[in-house]
């Protein structure tokens, strides 16, 4: 089965490690990839494989070299982990509707951005990763798997994003499998959910000294995010940044951000 694969970040190295790796390098062929630069470069430094693999920026919409690669290369199904844009139905309908996404969310509850941190704030007891069929609305295709992770009254936006990445990994495999088998369910999504837009968070760092407690520490919690801005009050025109308690003492604005892999970063393992 030959495979595009679409998406950046942490998750997306993840899976990608996963596609490439034991098990299903030897039924999967990866034909292109679409994502950013430092993150292709970083694949290609680690796999000798991927030196000469077809490459496509996600810089700025690029449909039509999808559509490209698709008819060239024979390209099967297009599998996506954090991909920026969203999909066209010409190009859902190039591989016969067979495009897959991992969202690291539960849905139709939670689309769009910061999830994790409007779970906090909305007191969820659980979290979950998604895996669905791809339309060319956001996050609206019908649920292939989903898997659930409680979320603790002490976890943070960043401990909570620690716990879905082992999670993330082996639901992709599964879905893998499924994807294999050519026998992917497909189970429609039910109720509306909410969709968060990338900026939608950023008035919760601010914090009021009329908010119940409850309220703020869930807010502080939600916030931390290392190396990017937590909580804060304003106090005569400035910030006062504010850590949850466990965290306090540590430099978060030195921190390497989580969530992008060490391909961008600039790491390896």
């Amino acid at each position: 089965m030959k495979v595009l694969f679409l998406g950046q970040g942490r998750l997306a190295c993840l899976c990608l490690r996963a596609l490439m790796g034991p098990g299903f390098k030897e039924r999967i062929s990866l034909a292109s990839i679409v994502t950013n630069e430092s993150f292709y470069e970083g694949l290609r430094s680690e796999n000798e494989v991927c030196r000469d693999l077809h490459f496509i920026s996600n810089h700025v919409r690029n449909e039509q070299l999808i559509l490209e690669a698709v008819e060239l290369m024979g390209v099967d199904a297009l599998v996506s982990v954090q991909h920026k844009w969203i999909l066209s139905s010409e190009v859902i309908s190039s591989v016969s509707g067979n495009v897959f996404n991992l969202h690291n969310a539960k849905l139709p509850d939670y689309k769009g951005h910061n999830t994790i941190s409007f779970a906090i704030l909305n007191d969820e007891k659980n979290y979950s990763v998604t895996i669905h069929w791809v339309v060319p609305e956001v996050d609206e295709g019908d649920l292939i798997k989903e898997s659930i992770i409680p979320i603790s009254p002490e976890d943070t936006a960043l401990s909570l994003y620690r716990k879905t990445l082992p999670v993330a990994e082996s639901t992709f495999r599964e879905f893998l499998d499924l994807m294999l088998s050519g026998d992917v369910p497909r189970s429609p999504l039910s109720g509306g959910g909410v969709f968060y837009g990338k900026t939608a968070w950023e008035p919760n760092k601010l914090l009021q000294l009329g908010e119940a407690p409850e309220a703020m520490e869930r807010k502080v919690r939600a916030s931390y995010f290392p190396p990017y801005e937590p909580a804060y009050l304003q106090v005569s025109g400035k910030k006062v940044y504010c850590l949850p308690e466990s965290q306090e003492a540590n430099p978060w604005h030195k921190e390497l951000p989580l969530n992008k892999s060490e391909w961008e970063i600039g790491l390896r393992e």
